[in-house]
């Protein structure tokens, strides 16, 4: 089967799509399709197979793409050097090419690590949010931590970095840059900029690169949010409501002003001096009995 799709794909261009998940045993796997356009002009996608992997981290992901590609004689590279050499028409043609030479730029290497560095401060906080048993208050926890760390990372991260790409330049064999020298637009070289390297990468890549994750952090996990999270923590069943507490589960309800009314604000008012009063008593209901016996 997989001899008759390498056929049909030839040497024409197509397209890896990647996706992981665990089996039903909890061991993780990653299936395979690959898409590409057949002789009559229609897209077709066809799965190659699954494979068992130990981790999903991305070299272990690479290392078994890699190795999919050696073992069937296939090459990410094959595709745009075949179209450089072999596309449609020049324009094509170019635009491989270019993207070719652009592998082999600073400016590459820049992104590739700073991305890199990226998903690395991000990864746990990713895998601990898709975790059906995610405590509450850890992943608050988590969240706060990593929007920390990509801060740190925009306030003292660039010079690390740039000694990242410089070393991976030498061993590449890719041009490196002076960051005090003056910055040149290879797509438009004739036009002085009048900055220098350093002000392009760190502000103009770096700090705007940085600026957007943030940003994005502070849409997804705003103060609203994080504290919403912390107060649903009171209703976790876990090790018998461990976590309850009384102050949590009344700023729970104030965060809803459209499910309660002027009154019930005024009773959950009253209420709060209540428990704390119920919880010094012991001849009064305890707190944990409260919410029943009002209901």
């Amino acid at each position: 089967m997989l001899k008759s799709i390498f056929g049909e794909i030839g040497d024409d261009v197509f397209a890896l799509l990647v996706d992981e998940s665990s089996d039903i045993s909890r061991k993780e796997q990653m299936a395979m399709v690959l898409r590409f356009v057949d002789k009559y002009g229609k897209v077709q996608e066809r799965f190659v197979g699954v494979v068992h992997v130990m981790d999903t981290s991305t070299l272990s992901l690479k290392s078994f793409v890699d190795a999919f590609f050696a073992q069937h004689g296939l090459s990410l590279t094959q595709v745009l050097e075949y179209v450089q050499e072999d596309g449609d028409n020049a324009a094509t043609r170019l635009q491989a090419s270019g993207i070719l030479s652009y592998f082999k730029t600073f400016e590459f290497v820049f992104y590739m690590h700073l991305m890199l560095t990226i998903f690395g401060l991000t990864n746990s906080l990713s895998q601990a949010l898709q975790r059906k048993d995610q405590d509450i208050l850890e992943a608050v926890s988590l969240i706060q931590t990593t929007k920390a760390q990509l801060q740190m990372l925009r306030e003292n991260g660039f010079d690390q970095l740039v000694e990242k790409c410089y070393s991976l330049c030498d061993k590449q064999n890719v041009a490196k840059l002076d960051m005090a020298e003056g910055y040149v637009n290879p797509r438009n070289p004739r036009k002085r900029m009048n900055i220098s390297n350093r002000h392009y990468y760190n502000y103009d890549i770096f700090n705007t690169v940085l600026d957007m994750q943030i940003r994005e952090f502070g849409d997804r996990f705003c103060e609203v949010s994080t504290d919403l999270l912390q107060n649903m923590a009171a209703l976790n069943p876990h090790n018998s409501f461990s976590e309850f507490n009384k102050e949590s589960l009344l700023k729970l309800s104030e965060m809803y002003p459209r499910d309660f009314d002027d009154k019930e604000r005024i009773l959950s008012t009253n209420l709060r001096s209540t428990i704390t009063r119920c919880t010094t008593m012991p001849d009064l209901p305890t707190y944990m009995e409260l919410p029943i016996l009002l209901y």
